[in-house]
Formats: C-alpha cells, sequence, structure tokens
C-alpha cells in the first residue's frame, strides 16, 4: 500500500517537472525565434505570431520532454484528448444534440 503511494507521488513530481522544464523551454524559445519573423515587438502581428507559433512548438516540446522522462503516452494521450475537445470529435451524436437524446427517451416509453 505504501508502496503504491510512494508510485504515485513519484509519478505526479515527474509530470510536474515535465510541464515546468516544458514552460522554462517555451518562455526562453521567443527570444531566438520572435526576431526571426521580422515583425516589430509590441504590435498586435507579433502577438499573433508569436501564439501562433509559440503554442505547436509547446505541445512538441511538451512531447518531447515526456518521452525523456518516461511519460510519453501519459502525455500524448491528454493532448488526444484536448484535441477532441477542442474540434469537438469523439462525442456521439445524442451528446450534440439534446433533439436525439429526447427522441430516443419517447422511443424507449412506445414498448
Amino acid at each position: 500500500m505504501q508502496q503504491e503511494s510512494w508510485k504515485k507521488i513519484w509519478d505526479v513530481t515527474i509530470i510536474l517537472v515535465v510541464f515546468a522544464v516544458t514552460g522554462s523551454t517555451a518562455a526562453l524559445l521567443p527570444k531566438w525565434i520572435m526576431p526571426l519573423t521580422g515583425i516589430p515587438k509590441g504590435t498586435f502581428w507579433y502577438v499573433v505570431a508569436y501564439i501562433l507559433l509559440i503554442t505547436p512548438i509547446y505541445q512538441v516540446l511538451l512531447l518531447g520532454y515526456a518521452f525523456l522522462f518516461g511519460k510519453f503516452s501519459y502525455f500524448l494521450d491528454k493532448q488526444k484528448k484536448i484535441w477532441r475537445w477542442i474540434t469537438g470529435r469523439g462525442r456521439s451524436q445524442s451528446q450534440h444534440s439534446p433533439i436525439n437524446a429526447s427522441h430516443s427517451d419517447e422511443t424507449d416509453h412506445q414498448d
């Protein structure tokens, strides 16, 4: 029992370290990447370019560090779930439409 508790604590610690290292790396990258865009700092387009460039880079870094720390499958699964949530994929039709859900209730009562 106590061994399982330590394993959980260790797993959480590794996950937090992966997030910390990824965040630190992602915070340093704009210093080198954003000057390559040629967009003046502090402008609206700079912010847009920053978000569009750093967000996917962060995701790749996260999986890279997760691989190095042995948590690749955990982070890949979480990223897939987030992507499905953002795109709306992976939900059944009854979850999308309350009409279909109420219709299925009516057909159950007609037996």
